[in-house]
Parts: structure tokens; C-alpha cells; sequence
């Protein structure tokens, strides 16, 4: 595990130094370290550390000159990787894995979808926006770290909980969307910024959301409906 952690920091630092982690946005659970790490009062986020740090890329891309992540991630260890079947890339080592993604263009392709400043694949994938659209910038040991705003982070959990068809995921989905409420309700202003976090979603996604809410939380679910 203390390999694990030390290869993450590693990572971040390469990305960094290059000068690309400023296009990059941290999401996934190793979001929660960093919470752990850079925020206050976090004892209610647990520590649901996974083997893949996921990289969300904003679009537009804000790399102004290219980039080569793969070959930054190769001297480190990482092995590129490729589906046989779809094409998604990841870059492997025993103890981590980095994967690149983006927000799903309308319908959505299986295709990855190249991205020339970085010279990476990423992966698209669906709800994405709203993480992208709300987001924060943390102190990582001295490095600026862009992550999902916490209330966003707990609400698209909630929503990608209903799409998982594997049971372990779901379940753990819910783990991190359950805490995440509670650290963001015990936060000044917090239940105001999930509420206008919600009101900016798509309406179908907002329903969604609400519904899972209000199964689990349901005290939460009341307050959000409220006018405020």
C-alpha cells in the first residue's frame, strides 16, 4: 500500500513538472485523498482507495503546446496497455493503473477519442459534465491539484451507482456518494452548493439523483427540496 501511495505522488509530480497537470482533473476515489489531504474536518470521507487514478480532461483542452503524458508515464514504469477489443488505452504498473477520460459527445462511441496535446487516448464516458463544470483547485504537498468539488463528487456518485450492473461497484458507489453527504452537509454552505449543483444538471439526471437521495438519505433528500 505505502508503494502505492508513493508511486501516486510520483505521478502527480511528473504531470506537474511537465506542466499538464493544470489540463488534467483528478477523479475517482483517489479524489478522496486528497481530500483527506487538503481539506478540513474530513473524518466522514473514508479512504476507498482503488488501484486507478482516472484523469478527466476538460474540453477544450487547455494544453496550449503538445505534450507527451505516455512517454512521461513510461519512465516511470507505466506500460501502455490496449484493449484488443475496444481500443481503450491504460498505462499499467503492478501497483497503479492511469486511464484518460472525457465527457461523452451526444449518443456516445465506444471509440476512444484521440487527444493530440497530450498525446494520449481517453476514454469517453457519460456524466462527466458535471464534474468537469464544477471543480476545485487543492495544495497536494505543494503542488496545485485541480479535483471535483466535494457535493459534486457525492451527487455523480449517486448517479453512476444506478448504471453499474456489477453489485461490489454499485455498493461502493454508494459508500463514497453516503460519506461525501455527510462531509459536504457538516460544511458551511454546503447543502446550498449541492442544491444549485443539482438545479444546473440536466433534469432526468436531477430526478435520478434525488430518488437515490431520498432512499438513503432521506433527511438530506428533504432538505434539498426545500426552497432553501
Amino acid at each position: 500500500m505505502e508503494e502505492r501511495y508513493r508511486l501516486f505522488d510520483q505521478t502527480i509530480a511528473a504531470l506537474h513538472n511537465a506542466g499538464v497537470l493544470s489540463a488534467l482533473v483528478l477523479v475517482g476515489s483517489w479524489s478522496q485523498h486528497l481530500y483527506k489531504h487538503a481539506l478540513t474536518n474530513t473524518d466522514e470521507i473514508p479512504l476507498l482507495i482503488t488501484s486507478d487514478i482516472d484523469f478527466l480532461i476538460p474540453q477544450p483542452t487547455q494544453m496550449t503546446m503538445p505534450c507527451d503524458v505516455p512517454g512521461i508515464l513510461n519512465e516511470l514504469g507505466y506500460e501502455t496497455a490496449t484493449s484488443p477489443v475496444s481500443g481503450h488505452v491504460k498505462y499499467i504498473r503492478r501497483e497503479l493503473e492511469v486511464e484518460f477520460l472525457v465527457p461523452e459527445k451526444g449518443r456516445g462511441s465506444d471509440t476512444p477519442r484521440k487527444i493530440q496535446e497530450l498525446m494520449v487516448s481517453a476514454q469517453g464516458l457519460r456524466y462527466l459534465n458535471m464534474l468537469q463544470e464544477h471543480t476545485i483547485t487543492v495544495d497536494y504537498k505543494g503542488i496545485p491539484v485541480a479535483v471535483v468539488e466535494p457535493a459534486a463528487y457525492a451527487l455523480h456518485k449517486f448517479l453512476v451507482s444506478g448504471r453499474r450492473t456489477k453489485k461490489e461497484k454499485m455498493e461502493k458507489d454508494l459508500a463514497s456518494a453516503i460519506a461525501m453527504c455527510e462531509y459536504v452537509t457538516h460544511e458551511m454552505c454546503g447543502i446550498t452548493t449541492m442544491r444549485d449543483i443539482l438545479n444546473s444538471l440536466h433534469p432526468k439526471w436531477k430526478k435520478d439523483i434525488l430518488l437515490h437521495i431520498k432512499k438513503h438519505i432521506p433527511e438530506l433528500h428533504d432538505s434539498l427540496i426545500s426552497p432553501g
